[in-house]
């Protein structure tokens, strides 16, 4: 028997592919590993083999880079509270003449 939270993959060949919650009336919730363009259907239970509607959950995004997660949360914070400057910064200095040649 397999458990209330079951994920079976239909493989397709290629990788990797979304996964998507469903809820059986009889066993309970169960996922898929199925191609977007099939997110639409409704899932067979691998248990009963009953048609299942699809639920929705929050996103795991614990898999999240932890550099990516930094820049999202920078990000949010300044549009939040954007840094004000009082005076346009100086302008950068030249870039020092070209050595070439010289040893």
């Amino acid at each position: 028997m397999l458990s209330s939270e079951t994920i079976v993959i239909e493989s397709t060949g290629r990788c990797p592919l979304p996964t998507y919650s469903y809820t059986c009336a009889r066993c309970g919730s169960f996922s898929l590993v199925r191609p977007m363009s099939q997110s639409s259907l409704a899932g067979r239970c691998p248990t009963c083999n009953d048609e299942s509607k699809r639920s929705y959950e929050v996103p795991h995004l614990s898999g999240l880079n932890p550099s990516l997660d930094r820049a999202v949360a920078q990000s949010e914070r300044s549009a939040e509270a954007p840094l004000v400057t009082r005076r346009i910064p100086p302008a950068r200095s030249a870039a020092p003449p070209d050595r070439v040649g010289i040893r």
